[in-house]
């Protein structure tokens, strides 16, 4: 019988961790970009600002595009691309218990298949002999991408970052090249790295199919979904009020106003290129990512409280007039504003029942992992002083104040109660902190805290009395 219950408890425990897999990353790989290589570039790109980490672990990979704070002072955290068993995509990663996940935004794949082909070309970076590849990324706009592989390595990034490629390999320097133009980074630091976390592998795969419902309905668009246009007059000055490059021309704007203009760009996701939409093809799936978007994101806004729900209710409105005008327009007609097609708002009970649709909640704070330091987005924030006057001034120093405390459980619970603390203060004014995470990071700490009080000193009963009370 106990035998029988072992084996039921393993059965239970596999189905609870079957759908998570533990990466171990054992090097981190900092390129750096070669200013002096981009010196007689044509155009602004001869200092692009980013540093690139890239995570390696013997079966994936990570790569960390990392701002660099002097160029992008308004920019919190980094941005991420993960390299699995399938394309490239873009990830969250929950900065409590380091999960892996896609980005829920990541509507197209990551296209870093690349056909690159060996040169009789040698070089050497940082004193290491690497052999050159290249390739061409656009044929009609004449970008090469050149790569520098140590063959000899024993590590491996060259086969996953390039995907299609079968050669294992270093990547010691990259280079992009366009019409006179060229950016190259070097590898500069080449560390030992001991970091674990976890991949949400069924999220991941959830991912990868409503990425392929998302492009077979922009193909189903492309191929043929056509709108009556036979409303709209024709005018030999027509495509500069094409709603889609012009939305302050709209009906739309003029009825609803546009009092987010940020989230409406993030939304329309489209370039400044009006070639692109002459020719239809670019016009048509354009038109299929902003009927993807808008409903999802503006949900997403407002769950997470960055609108409110009188702003996503203005918001909604706003966009179901835009995609109809946008729809009904002939970029070779111009439009008569009194013309443009009416549509239908959705009544409040609509927006209710949008609004409720809310996740489950689910309690993981008690068992969750705490690591001695926090991950905090205080520490980027820290270096801005219009953040940090926007916080409670304990936040600048939180490493000081537990350094009186003899406990180390206590210091590294009290860290983690201040550091969450601070986070959530800096919740509606920054892009990197995970909400319900810190919420649960948070309310831990304080478990553990009650939970050492009976056997702490009288010195630090003290001290932990007097830390409290003075929190500001």
């Amino acid at each position: 019988m106990k035998k029988l219950f072992f084996a039921f408890g393993l059965f239970v425990v596999s189905l609870a961790f079957g759908q998570m897999e533990t990466v171990k990353f054992d090097r981190k790989l900092v390129y750096e970009q070669d200013t002096a290589s981009s010196k007689d570039s044509k155009r602004s790109i001869r200092e692009l600002g980013v540093l690139l980490e890239y995570y390696h672990s013997s079966s994936y990979g990570m790569l960390r595009i990392k701002p660099k704070k002097e160029d992008y002072p308004f920019t919190m955290g980094s941005y991420y691309v993960f390299f699995g068993k399938k394309t490239p995509f873009w990830t969250t990663i929950d900065a409590v218990d380091r999960t892996i996940a896609m980005n829920s935004l990541s509507v197209e794949d990551i296209n870093s298949k690349v056909d690159l082909a060996k040169t009789n070309n040698k070089g050497k970076v940082g004193g290491v002999s690497c052999n050159y590849y290249d390739g061409v990324l656009s044929e009609e706009e004449k970008i090469i991408m050149e790569v520098c592989v140590d063959e000899t390595s024993s590590y491996d990034n060259f086969s996953k970052v390039f995907s299609g490629n079968t050669k294992k390999g270093l990547i010691l320097s990259m280079s992009i090249k366009e019409k006179g133009d060229k950016v190259t980074f070097n590898l500069a630091k080449n560390e030992p790295l001991n970091l674990s976390m976890t991949l949400d592998t069924q999220q991941i795969e959830k991912g990868f199919v409503e990425r392929e419902k998302k492009a077979a309905a922009i193909e189903t668009v492309a191929a043929g979904e056509e709108h009556d246009c036979s409303v709209i007059d024709a005018s030999e000055e027509g495509y500069a009020v094409d709603p889609l490059l012009n939305v302050y021309s709209t009906n739309a704007y003029k009825n609803n106003g546009l009092d987010n203009v940020a989230l409406f760009y993030q939304i329309v996701a489209f370039g400044d290129n009006e070639e692109d939409y002459k020719l239809g093809e670019g016009r048509k799936k354009t038109i299929a990512l902003l009927k993807l978007n808008y409903k999802s994101i503006l949900k997403n806004h407002l769950k997470t409280k960055h609108i409110s729900k009188e702003e996503y209710k203005k918001l909604m409105k706003f966009f179901q007039e835009y995609v109809k005008e946008v729809e009904a327009f002939d970029p070779e007609k111009a439009p008569k504003i009194e013309d443009v097609t009416e549509v239908r708002a959705l009544e409040p009970e609509e927006f209710e029942a949008e609004a409720r649709e809310f996740p489950k909640y689910n309690s993981a704070y008690k068992t969750m992992h705490m690591e001695k330091k926090p991950n905090l987005a205080l520490d980027d924030a820290l270096r801005s002083e219009n953040l940090k006057q926007a916080i409670p001034q304990f936040c600048s120093d939180i490493y000081g104040q537990v350094s009186v405390f003899e406990n180390e459980e206590l210091k590294k619970q009290l860290l983690h109660f201040m550091g969450q603390t601070c986070d959530l203060y800096l919740y509606p004014k920054v892009d990197n902190v995970y909400y319900d995470g810190t919420l649960d990071a948070l309310r831990r700490s304080v478990l553990e805290i009650e939970k050492l009080r009976p056997s702490l000193s009288k010195k630090d009963l003290k001290n932990l009395r007097t830390l409290i009370e003075n929190l500001d």
